[in-house]
């Protein structure tokens, strides 16, 4: 029988690294980096995750006793960790009391579960105008938008587009969304490619 992957861990789920295992051998002080340190999972087996940080520009396979769910944790009560969820829970706002790319995670899980993704194709900080394609269609609907500024690119492998979801995603993001396509994606049937922007206070 197949062994199955804790919910802990599933694909999208945000996670804690420990403060004294393979991050801190790779050189990272994980206390010091504080949200920093978050992750996201982009793949998952039943005893380790591959995870991917964003702001260290790294992913790395992690033995699941060296990473700890956020979400998880936060459900069972454990303070520290429910204060963070809910903090990147709330909409991000003028004061930007948490960073750009932890709202960003959080709705990435967020999405992942919506669309009941089998897969994330891509998430990354990237710039406007590192992506030629989708630089022309922002510019038609932002004209006055600064290529160079930063966003967050995330892909997702889904089963299907129902109208619906497409339309509650726009609705919720509003002008953070910057892009949304719909592509052919072979195996994954379907790739739900978006542009969105965190950094600016709207």
């Amino acid at each position: 029988m197949k062994e199955k992957t804790s919910s802990e861990f599933k694909l999208g789920e945000i996670i804690v690294p420990a403060r004294n295992r393979m991050l801190k051998e790779l050189g990272h002080d994980v206390s010091a980096l504080g949200r920093k340190a978050l992750g996201i999972v982009v793949e998952e087996r039943p005893s380790k995750s591959l995870v991917q940080f964003l702001e260290l520009k790294l992913t790395l396979w992690l033995p699941n006793e060296e990473i700890a769910g956020l979400a998880h944790r936060a459900e069972k009560g454990e303070a520290a960790y429910k204060n963070l969820f809910n903090e990147m829970a709330a909409p991000p706002g003028p004061e930007k009391s948490i960073e750009a790319h932890a709202h960003f995670l959080f709705f990435a899980r967020k999405l992942v579960q919506r669309l009941e993704a089998s897969h994330i194709l891509s998430i990354e900080t990237t710039f406007l105008a590192e992506l030629e394609e989708e630089q022309n269609l922002v510019k038609q609907k932002y004209p006055a938008r600064d290529a160079n500024l930063p966003i967050f690119l995330l892909s997702l492998g889904i089963p299907e587009l129902r109208v619906e979801q497409a339309l509650e995603i726009e609705k919720e993001l509003g002008g953070r969304l910057l892009s949304m396509r719909f592509l052919p994606a072979g195996l994954h049937k379907m790739e739900c490619r978006l542009l969105v922007d965190f950094h600016s206070s709207l």
